[in-house]
């Protein structure tokens, strides 16, 4: 049995940005990275909204500043300076962050599957199909092992497929996007087409849903064909890669702490914005973290995503999108008709409460004043915003741990 400073379950995003930023530290120890796939491809497209390069690791291939958003009652086009709107294929991502570590001798990379894993006090304990391994910390990033909040069980999705296409003529405007497209059926759900053009020819078509159920694949690509054909009269094309998920929108806190020397990562640790279902830039954000808590502190302390006001927000849109998917089209198209800067820095968790007022001034207000009744003020409601459902069970209280966190070490 060999023991590890750092054990990684999962060589998704959020294991290989996690195992990159270690070595790129001041830090030494050896990194134990198990990963089950033999081989990792396409699997996915990563987007996020940022001034600038995350860092050399994670450049992006294609990046836009011309926005659209369309409903039925009115459109927005807009450009979104200084800010971009970033994406990375995770088949690149996986080939260079792979490569270079493969090549650090500090880094195991096995091709394992996980069974269990435990916490032993001074260490923990990672079993495999083949092996056992110690480390003194686990960082998990597989959700089959995550100690998930019972109200993402049956609760609201989104749901997608996209369909990356080659046309043989000219259909798409590569320096726009369509962020969203509400011109599509709303039943059953809100929904909307997200449209990147990469070229004239070339573009992600993805057809998103936000539903408790989710659809079986074709009835994706009986929509995404139907909007082709109707938005750009488009029957003939090449469909040369598919992607698809399914994202829990959950406003809930994820434990990110279990069993005393079991971090969660990524998606496992809650990282996915509940109300959008972004994450690769919080991957990332929350790497660099990690890795300064360990450098400063000696071990690792994550951050808490769904507190705050940012979680009373996302929940009160959620319910919306649950209860009144109606008004969903509308109230996007209200949010984007604001200052794009301040939008930009609002959807990343950047704003202040005077930038966040001015943006709830331009929105509709009955609605959300029914989601507050219905999710804190009405009798049956029992939610409870900045709630920590982890345990610590080290020297240092949790809260006090995420606190020090947030401040930017």
């Amino acid at each position: 049995m060999r023991n590890y400073d750092w054990i990684i379950m999962g060589g998704g995003a959020s294991g290989l940005a996690l195992c990159n930023e270690l070595i790129s530290s001041s830090l030494r120890g050896d990194i134990l990275l198990i990963e089950s796939n033999e081989e990792k491809w396409n699997d996915r497209t990563w987007c996020f909204w940022s001034e600038n390069e995350l860092g050399e690791s994670y450049q992006s291939n294609f990046f836009w500043k011309k926005i659209e958003i369309r409903t039925s009652s009115g459109s927005r086009e807009f450009k979104s300076d200084p800010f971009s709107y970033r994406l990375i294929r995770s088949g690149e991502f996986y080939r260079k962050l792979y490569d270079r570590l493969s090549q650090n001798a500090r880094v195991t990379i096995v091709r394992e599957k996980v069974e269990r894993y435990k916490s032993l006090g001074p260490y923990a304990e990672v079993k495999t199909d083949k092996n056992i391994y110690r480390g003194s910390w686990v960082f998990n990033s597989l959700l089959s092992f995550a100690p998930i909040p019972n109200s993402v069980r049956g609760g609201l999705k989104q749901h997608f497929l996209g369909s990356w296409i080659r046309t043989e003529k000219d259909c798409f405007d590569p320096g726009k996007i369509r962020l969203m497209d509400f011109e599509v059926k709303q039943e059953g759900g809100v929904q909307f087409v997200y449209l990147l053009p990469i070229s004239a020819r070339e573009a992600l078509v993805e057809y998103t849903v936000f539903s408790r159920g989710v659809w079986e694949k074709p009835r994706y690509r009986t929509a995404i064909k139907s909007y082709l054909l109707e938005k750009f009269e488009l029957q003939d094309y090449v469909i040369e890669e598919e992607e698809s998920g399914v994202i829990p929108m959950c406003p809930d806190t994820f434990p990110r702490i279990t069993d005393g020397r079991i971090i969660h990562i990524g998606s496992a640790g809650g990282l996915t914005k509940a109300s959008t279902g972004y994450t690769f830039h919080r991957i990332v954000e929350d790497s660099k973290a990690l890795v300064k808590s360990m450098a400063y502190y000696g071990r690792p302390i994550p951050d808490l995503k769904a507190t705050g006001r940012f979680a009373f927000y996302d929940r009160l849109l959620l319910w919306l999108v649950k209860n009144k998917p109606e008004k969903v089209p509308g109230i996007f198209l209200h949010l984007f008709s604001c200052n794009p800067k301040s939008v930009f820095k609002f959807l990343a968790e950047k704003s202040n409460l005077l930038e966040e007022i001015g943006l709830f001034l331009r929105l509709p207000w009955p609605p959300f004043l029914t989601a507050l009744w219905h999710e804190y003020f009405k009798p049956s409601s029992t939610k409870s915003l900045g709630s920590i459902s982890q345990h610590d069970h080290l020297d240092l209280p949790i809260a006090k741990l995420a606190k020090g966190n947030q401040s930017g070490i």
